[in-house]
């Protein structure tokens, strides 16, 4: 992992759990992560309008996902797709919160991941930048973002998601030197390329890196 991450070039069909039926008669796909973590996708899209990355304000869709943490409440995890092109990725505020430990609650809603495009070769790719989130013990609990080395990366998400995630499109995790072509300051920073057939990779990639620590700390993981 230290030398960047390669990932499997099939994906979605070998990870997916299962398919169940909702009131509609529509299937709701599952997909497992590990052995301790699933993900549903909700039926359709909802209308969202906000900020975006870029800060321009804009409507947009968001596909709901539920990330299963064996033994606790699930969270949730919206993909956004906003008019101006942009998209990303970000775990959801409810209105009623369940009852859960400081540091995740002050997680959700915050520190969301872009999802961009990317062409090598002409085969084009999603792109996402890799680094993760930490609970801050001098502030509490809150969430700080940190780029970090693969080393870190791993010890951080451990090897067992890390590596699962190339089953389901996450193809490529090294320095944006080795992926970009990049020379600057910003070489050494970890990004990743995504399959785009894969609806879940994004998801998975930022609950693995943005989420995840957070889990660890509280021992929910």
């Amino acid at each position: 992992m230290a030398d960047g991450y390669e990932g499997h070039d099939a994906a979605v069909a070998g990870g997916r759990l299962s398919s169940i039926e909702c009131g509609q008669g529509e299937a709701i796909f599952m997909y497992k992560l590990g052995s301790s973590l699933t993900f549903s996708k909700e039926p359709g899209s909802s209308p969202i309008e906000g900020e975006t990355l870029s800060g321009a304000f804009s409507t947009g869709i968001a596909t709901v996902w539920h990330l299963g943490i064996s033994g606790h409440p699930d969270l949730l995890v919206h993909d956004r797709q906003w008019r101006t092109g942009e998209r990303d990725i970000v775990t959801a505020r409810p209105t009623q919160v369940p009852t859960m430990p400081k540091p995740l609650s002050a997680l959700l809603g915050k520190k969301r991941a872009g999802v961009d495009n990317w062409e090598d070769r002409g085969r084009w790719q999603h792109r996402m930048a890799v680094y993760l989130v930490l609970p801050d013990p001098d502030r509490e609990g809150w969430p700080k973002q940190k780029w970090c080395s693969a080393d870190e990366l791993v010890d951080a998400c451990g090897a067992e998601l890390l590596d699962a995630l190339g089953d389901h499109g996450v193809t490529k995790i090294d320095t944006r030197e080795t992926i970009l072509g990049e020379e600057g300051r910003q070489r050494n920073r970890l990004c990743a390329l995504l399959d785009p057939a894969s609806e879940v990779a994004p998801v998975m990639l930022y609950v693995t890196t943005r989420v995840v620590p957070t889990l660890k700390h509280i021992e929910w993981l």
